[in-house]
């Protein structure tokens, strides 16, 4: 029995090694079945990562500056059996939803802004009269875009915008009039009808409120800023004459300029820190804007020098049929008469009312002008030119002359090397010298002549 019992016993220790011996085969199965369950659960996305397809949204693309849902293929180069068995080129990804879309992107939006801005004497007159012409807003149509300006020119424009910048709701058509009406639902209609809106105003090359204008079109895919160049000084010297044409309606005005003329601003100012720092010349407000919008840089000396044609073709624009038009002459603007001259005769009239010759009461200063000219030209058969001058010294010349070369050289330095640069700029600049352009007439001298004294006692 012992034998018996040792053969039963060897039988049960074999029974219950081979059940032990299973229950551990089931469990490792078990728990390699979930191993590989795991592992296609991880693999499996992250292979379709690799894929390019996402399986809980689409992915973002950026398209044109506006954010939209795709669906995207598998590439072709993924083989089936890397995934597990699993065919990943049948598998889709949801339905874009506009609600799904991440906190940090924007919606889809509307047309650009274009937003020439000058600077002033840059032939902004010109641009802002064709734009207020419907010859050229209905072409701006034919290229999506619709004129923002409205009467007025840049400043009228600038007044409308600098008011709606304060109060969005006052913008608003149905609840503005005048100037802010007509802005408002030109604004509108670029929004509804998915429009560019094209606006001109050289008053914000020192009116700078970059962030207004930033939030006010925040409904529009973008601002981009179109800026004008015009050589230092050229520029200098029509800024200063128009500064005192500014106040040829008034004698006191006209007596608080800074400056009588344009030797005594040359005398007084830094010339190079003045061209960087001037909030009306380009570059100061270039620097500016070009941190908070792209801006377009446009030289009007390029081509055959015409700031509308310039600003008309511009790529930044993007306005071709118009371009095209301007260039086959199909779009004219009359070029307004402009006396020269006459500036010779303001000063006249200026220093001979500080000496007392002329009653305000009785002349007012633009009629003073027109008799000192009368004088002049008819009862002395004289031009303008036929006075003594005094003109800036060589020194202010050559520092006139440095600053607006190194301007252009450092801006656009193509231009610069090219045959209507540098050879062109000091063409013209000793062409104004030579004319005395740069100088002033000697007020004092004249009236010391014996012609000019006896003239004035007449008054």
């Amino acid at each position: 029995h012992d034998d018996d019992d040792s053969e039963d016993q060897h039988h049960k220790h074999k029974f219950f090694a081979f059940t032990e011996s299973s229950a551990v085969t089931s469990l490792r199965l078990k728990s390699a079945i979930l191993a590989i369950g795991g592992l296609i659960f991880l693999v499996f996305p992250m292979l379709n990562f690799q894929a390019g397809v996402s399986l809980d949204q689409p992915a973002q693309t950026k398209n044109e500056g506006s954010w939209s849902g795709q669906t995207l293929t598998v590439d072709a180069d993924v083989h089936e059996e890397s995934i597990v068995n699993i065919n990943v080129t049948t598998a889709k990804t949801r339905p874009f939803q506009e609600t799904a879309t991440p906190n940090n992107l924007e919606p889809v939006r509307k047309g650009k802004v274009m937003f020439h801005m000058g600077v002033h004497k840059t032939g902004t007159t010109s641009i802002q009269h064709a734009l207020s012409l419907q010859v050229f807003k209905d072409s701006f149509m034919e290229d999506n875009f619709i004129v923002g300006n409205v009467d007025g020119g840049g400043y009228g424009t600038k007044s409308a915008l600098a008011k709606c910048l304060k109060n969005k709701q006052s913008c608003s058509s149905s609840n503005s009039n005048g100037h802010i009406s007509t802005f408002g639902k030109r604004i509108e209609e670029a929004l509804v009808g998915n429009h560019n809106l094209v606006l001109s105003s050289e008053q914000f090359d020192y009116f700078r409120p970059a962030k207004m204008i930033k939030r006010f079109f925040h409904e529009f895919e973008d601002v981009q800023v179109i800026l004008f160049y015009r050589r230092f000084f050229e520029w200098g010297l029509s800024m200063f004459m128009q500064r005192k044409r500014n106040h040829w309606q008034s004698w006191d005005k006209g007596g608080s300029l800074v400056h009588k003329n344009f030797v005594t601003f040359l005398a007084s100012e830094n010339i190079s820190s003045y061209a960087m720092k001037e909030s009306r010349y380009t570059i100061s407000t270039y620097m500016y804007y070009k941190k908070h919008f792209n801006v377009s840089l446009v030289n009007m000396h390029a081509g055959n020098g015409d700031s509308l044609t310039n600003f008309l073709c511009n790529p930044t624009l993007n306005a071709p049929n118009t371009c095209r038009k301007r260039q086959r002459n199909e779009l004219q603007v009359e070029k307004s008469n402009q006396v020269k001259g006459t500036e010779v005769y303001d000063e006249i009239a200026m220093a001979a009312y500080a000496e007392g010759l002329i009653d305000a009461q009785q002349y007012s200063r633009d009629m003073a002008r027109s008799l000192i000219q009368k004088h002049q030209e008819s009862s002395l058969n004289r031009t303008s030119t036929n006075f003594s001058f005094i003109c800036p010294s060589a020194h202010q010349l050559h520092e006139l002359l440095e600053v607006s070369i190194k301007t252009e050289r450092e801006y656009f330095p193509e231009f610069f090397e090219s045959e209507q640069g540098e050879a062109e700029l000091r063409k013209k600049f000793h062409k104004m010298v030579s004319r005395s352009q740069f100088c002033s007439v000697d007020t004092e001298e004249v009236l010391a002549d014996p012609l000019w004294k006896n003239y004035f006692v007449q008054w």
